[in-house]
């Protein structure tokens, strides 16, 4: 009896609800067509078995790696501050550093230098004079009828002589040698609309030249000026400011041919020594040179112009070396080109040749071992 039931229910399910005459489409069930199954294909090369056998495995090629280091030369502008003392009994002195100053300019035209100069005294003193006027010392302002000399003036020569010359007013005036107090009233001067506007050049080295025969009696320490002279350029340019001086040398000394002269003895200018060591200047006697002329050439010389000294980064293979300036092959050779100094790992222009200024100087070689 219940399977007759369930049948009876199975039918009723199957059959269109009363009234639908429509024909019912077959049920759909999924279809799946068979993979194809072929057999793989193999294809078959025919290698020359002579090319494997004759291949060769090398040892790794090792090449030392390739270096190149760019410089740019400097603009070789140097302004050179001339303090001088105006004392009665240097007036020697200021006409021997008169004459021998062509030999101080010809090293700076021969290293390509576009140089200006100026002069001041050391004298900061006031006092009365006989017809009730004052005297008033420099006060670091330049000296002479051209006070900014340059070689654009035909006459500098003349001009530097004039600049050196101050009338002794009265027998009795105070001594007073301020040489770095002058110093810094000149530069402090030279600021736009100052008295001494143009001396200091963007991008200039700034050399100052004392001399004196008797010691500085500024105010303050050597060290405090060296600082102060080392900051005039901005961090970094340290190096583009230097004083040297003409001085007593230590134990003193006495200038050329004024042995018989009361009073002529030079004493140790101690503290201008100390300035000098501080800012990388030169030094030299008032006393050794009647002319003066090797020691102003020396000054020139360490004056910060034209670079002459190429740093390399890295240690190099010193046959590999090849240098170019402004993309001209320069020879290796130490009298007309470059040579390099292995104990400071740099190339030297130490000879006739220097690179112009502005010059690109490429330096290429392979790293040493």
């Amino acid at each position: 009896m219940r399977r007759t039931g369930l049948a009876c229910l199975l039918l009723l399910a199957a059959c269109p609800p009363r009234g639908d005459s429509r024909a019912q489409p077959p049920p759909l069930f999924p279809q799946g067509a068979p993979p194809p199954l072929e057999p793989i294909q193999i294809e078959s090369f025919s290698l020359p078995r002579s090319a494997l056998t004759q291949t060769q495995i090398l040892d790794p090629r090792v090449r030392a790696a390739l270096q190149t280091d760019d410089f740019k030369q400097s603009q070789a502008l140097v302004d050179v501050l001339w303090v001088v003392s105006n004392a009665g009994i240097m007036a020697d002195e200021r006409d021997r550093l008169a004459a021998a100053v062509s030999a101080f300019i010809q090293v700076l035209a021969d290293s390509k230098v576009d140089w200006q100069m100026g002069v001041t005294s050391s004298d900061l003193s006031t006092y009365p004079l006989p017809d009730g006027t004052t005297h008033q010392g420099d006060g670091g302002k330049l000296h002479g009828p051209v006070p900014i000399l340059s070689a654009s003036d035909p006459n500098y020569l003349q001009d530097f002589k004039s600049a050196l010359t101050w009338t002794i007013q009265r027998d009795t005036a105070p001594s007073q040698t301020s040489i770095f107090r002058s110093m810094q009233l000149a530069i402090e001067n030279a600021e736009p609309g100052g008295p001494n506007a143009g001396l200091l050049r963007d991008g200039a080295a700034l050399a100052i030249i004392g001399a004196a025969d008797t010691d500085d009696e500024s105010f303050g320490e050597p060290a405090w000026y060296a600082r102060w002279l080392k900051g005039l350029k901005g961090k970094g340019n340290e190096e583009l400011v230097t004083f040297s001086a003409l001085g007593g040398p230590t134990g003193g000394c006495t200038p050329t041919g004024q042995a018989q002269i009361f009073g002529s003895q030079v004493d140790p200018t101690v503290r201008l020594q100390e300035l000098v060591t501080a800012t990388g200047g030169v030094f030299e006697s008032i006393c050794d040179e009647p002319a003066f002329v090797p020691a102003l050439q020396r000054i020139a010389l360490n004056l910060k112009t034209l670079r002459r000294y190429f740093p390399l980064s890295v240690t190099p293979d010193p046959t590999s070396i090849a240098v170019t300036v402004d993309g001209a092959p320069v020879a290796q050779d130490p009298q007309a080109g470059w040579e390099y100094l292995s104990a400071i790992n740099t190339v030297a222009f130490l000879g006739s040749y220097v690179p112009d200024p502005g010059a690109d100087v490429t330096i290429s070689y392979a790293v040493g071992s």
